[in-house]
């Protein structure tokens, strides 16, 4: 109910102040006697768009002010308790004043209680306190909310239908926590998955520590084995031409003297010709270990580049990766991911008496908890 209406600075109002009494108040008027502009005034207060032309020229602000007593209005009450705007602590009270303040650069500001609100809030409060009946302005009757209230208020008890309104919003607060409970369910198992692929990887490489290093080594020997052949080659025939060694042999056993300096020349010379023996016949072991098969070469190609690509799709350095293949590979390839679909009956709104959903989130983590070693989805 509206209990006052107080004007300032509003149209051609200077200052105007109406308090409104139980029952039918009637205001009269001649054409031009400002009854209009009392019901702009107060549809301005309700939250109508303002602009710089209701203010009274000359002065800085148009003010409107309205108090409600709002003790047969439980819903706005229980609105204005929601949004903390109660004038009081203990919320016993039940009157609203409400207020609209537009200055000249059409800038507005509303106040619930004292207290600074939006024009969207001012709006949800102030919808059912007023009706205003005027030239299309009835038109609040063709909208949903205003229909549904209607009829509830003609067609149910206040207190069925509250109780139908906490088990709907409990109902949709349920759906929406059985959805979340889903979305995340399906994405413990994708972590899952992608996680037990990965090992999947990492256990048909098998790579073992140095391996890569021993690969790298023989593929670049074995990619260059023909020039090396060459090479080894033409360092056996320089070693087989050269006779210098043996001659020089000859011709100091011939030398019938027993000198040790010569003696010891001998047998230096003897050990170096020995020695090019063993040289020789390592080169040839060597030049005979250049045989490449080509399949050999193929099966070391493709083992590079297995390598290759894990470490690059991992982002790890080819050397760090040979060396740190997961532990518990064997171990986590045991744990399989759920890949059935979630139950509709998941979907569902449980009853009070069933499980909570954090017990169920606490079962679903459990069912798809993660390998050792490796963080949970979060």
């Amino acid at each position: 109910m509206l209990k006052a209406l107080t004007v300032q600075d509003f149209a051609l109002v200077t200052a105007l102040d109406i308090n409104f009494g139980d029952g039918l108040t009637v205001i009269t008027g001649e054409s031009g006697a400002g009854k209009s502009i009392l019901l702009g005034a107060l549809g301005l207060v309700l939250g109508e768009r303002a602009s710089a032309s209701v203010v009274r020229p000359g002065a800085g602000r148009a003010d409107v002010s309205a108090e409600f007593d709002l003790s047969g209005f439980p819903q706005a009450l229980g609105y204005l308790r929601d949004q903390a705007l109660l004038d009081d602590d203990d919320g016993a009270s039940s009157l609203c004043l409400v207020r609209r303040v537009v200055t000249s650069d059409g800038r507005s500001r509303a106040f619930i209680n004292g207290t600074p609100v939006t024009l969207g809030v001012l709006r949800e409060l102030c919808e059912g306190l007023v009706d205003i009946h005027g030239q299309d302005e009835n038109q609040r009757l063709g909208q949903r909310a205003v229909q549904l209230a209607l009829l509830d208020d003609f067609g149910t008890e206040p207190a069925l239908r509250r109780a139908c309104r906490d088990a709907y919003r409990a109902w949709q607060q349920a759906s929406q926590a059985a959805r979340d409970l889903a979305e995340d369910i399906e994405r413990r198992s994708d972590k899952a998955a992608l996680l037990a692929y990965q090992l999947e990887e990492l256990e048909r490489l098998a790579l073992q520590p140095g391996e890569f290093e021993q690969i790298e080594a023989e593929h670049k020997r074995l990619a260059q084995a023909q020039t090396l052949r060459e090479r080894v080659a033409e360092a056996l025939a320089a070693l087989e031409d050269d006779a210098v060694t043996g001659r020089v042999l000859r011709l100091l056993g011939s030398i019938d003297d027993t000198h040790p300096e010569l003696e010891s020349a001998m047998a230096a010379l003897s050990a170096a010709s020995d020695l090019q023996s063993d040289a020789e016949r390592d080169l040839r072991g060597y030049a005979d270990s250049l045989d490449v098969d080509p399949g050999h070469l193929e099966d070391l190609d493709a083992r590079l580049a297995a390598i290759h690509e894990l470490a690059r799709k991992h982002r790890r350095s080819r050397r760090r990766r040979c060396t740190n293949t997961p532990a518990p590979c064997s171990r986590s390839s045991k744990r399989s991911a759920p890949t059935a679909p979630v139950s509709k009956r998941c979907l569902r709104a449980p009853r009070p008496s069933t499980t909570p959903f954090s017990a169920t989130r606490a079962s679903c983590r459990s069912s798809v908890a993660p390998p050792r070693g490796i963080s949970p989805v979060r």
